[in-house]
C-alpha cells in the first residue's frame, strides 16, 4: 500500500467523522441532508484512494479486491456506494423528507392518513391550507439509471440485522467500517518484500495507528 494513499484516506476519514458529528448536532433537515452528502463523498474517496494506492502492491491489491467484493455483497456498504454514485452522477435526490407534525392553517383544512406498515403514515388526502414540517431526513431506494439497477436501504450489515436505517445510524456503521479498513491498510505499508514494488522505495512514512480510533 502506498503510504501517501493511506495518509489521504485518514484525512478523508476525519472529514467523514466531521460530517457524522454535524448530522448528530443538526438543527435542520437541510443541514442533515448536506452532511449526509458530505459523508458519502468522503466514503467514496477513501475507496478510490485505496484502489489507486494498492496498484502494484501484491498483498494490497488482493486485500482491496476482497474489500470491493464485500462492498458489492454487504447491504449497508452497497447502499452507501449506490447513494454516493447517485449523488455524484445522478440528478435525483437521494433522500426524502418526512414530517413529525402537520399544521392545519385554514378553517376547513384536513388531512387523511393511512399507516404504511413502517411505523409511519402516508398522506392520502389534503384539504385546505396544510403545512408539513418536513423536518426528518429519510433514506430511500436508490436508482442507478446508468445501469438500470437499484438498491434499497440496508437491513443487514456484516451478517447482523439493523434495527434502524437513518442517515446517522448508517453513517455510524459505515464510519466504523472505514476505520477498520484504515487499520488493515496500515499493516500493508511497504515494509515487506511481498508488498513493495521492486525497485520502488516507500514514498512516505506510515500512519500512526493511534490516530485512528477503533
Amino acid at each position: 500500500m502506498d503510504a501517501l494513499a493511506l495518509q489521504k484516506a485518514v484525512r478523508k476519514l476525519n472529514r467523514a467523522e466531521r460530517a457524522l458529528e454535524t448530522m448528530r448536532s443538526s438543527e435542520s433537515a437541510s443541514q442533515t441532508e448536506e452532511a449526509w452528502e458530505d459523508f458519502l463523498s468522503a466514503f467514496g474517496t477513501i475507496y478510490s484512494t485505496f484502489e489507486e494506492g494498492s496498484k502494484g502492491h501484491g498483498r494490497s491489491s488482493a486485500w482491496f479486491g476482497r474489500e470491493k467484493s464485500r462492498r458489492k455483497k454487504d447491504p449497508l456498504l452497497r447502499y452507501i456506494h449506490f447513494a454516493r454514485n447517485a449523488e455524484e452522477h445522478g440528478i435525483r435526490r437521494i433522500v426524502e423528507r418526512n414530517s413529525t407534525s402537520i399544521t392545519l392553517k385554514s378553517p376547513f383544512a384536513g388531512v387523511r392518513l393511512r399507516p404504511d406498515g413502517k411505523n409511519t403514515w402516508a398522506v392520502v388526502e389534503i384539504r385546505g391550507d396544510v403545512h408539513f414540517a418536513n423536518d426528518v431526513v429519510r433514506l430511500v431506494e436508490i436508482f442507478d439509471e446508468r445501469f438500470g439497477d437499484s438498491c434499497k436501504p440496508p437491513d443487514h450489515h456484516l451478517g447482523q440485522p439493523l434495527s434502524t436505517t437513518t442517515p446517522i445510524s448508517v453513517a455510524e456503521l459505515g464510519l466504523a467500517y472505514l476505520k477498520s479498513m484504515i487499520v488493515d491498510a496500515n499493516k500493508l505499508l511497504p515494509g515487506t518484500e511481498a508488498d513493495a514494488p521492486k525497485g520502488e522505495p516507500s514514498s512516505a512514512g506510515p500512519v500512526d495507528p493511534s490516530e485512528v480510533a477503533p
